[in-house]
């Protein structure tokens, strides 16, 4: 985890967002139509409650970077990473 990773995290700006019927939070795993590779779901952009664009790192194995997709290019949502909250 960056440096940038890790203060987005610990601010709390990593919001759950409802894309069609799934909800991704950080760390969801998603597969975007056009594009290879799969990619981890990080952060999103929210203008007036609309989802404009979702922030993700990922791609094929030799080549991971940060990229930025809309909503209506996520073809499937492959696995939601659960945390356990530890009390």
């Amino acid at each position: 985890m960056t440096e940038f990773e890790a203060a987005m995290t610990a601010r709390g700006d990593v919001p759950a967002v409802t894309v069609g019927r799934r909800t991704l939070v950080a760390g969801t795993i998603i597969t975007v139509k056009g594009e290879r590779g799969e990619f981890e779901f990080r952060s999103a952009r929210v203008v007036d409650g609309e989802c404009q664009w979702l922030q993700v790192v990922g791609g094929t194995a030799s080549h991971r970077a940060w990229r930025y997709f809309t909503p209506d290019r996520i073809k499937a949502v492959k696995r939601i990473n659960r945390q356990e909250c530890a009390e």
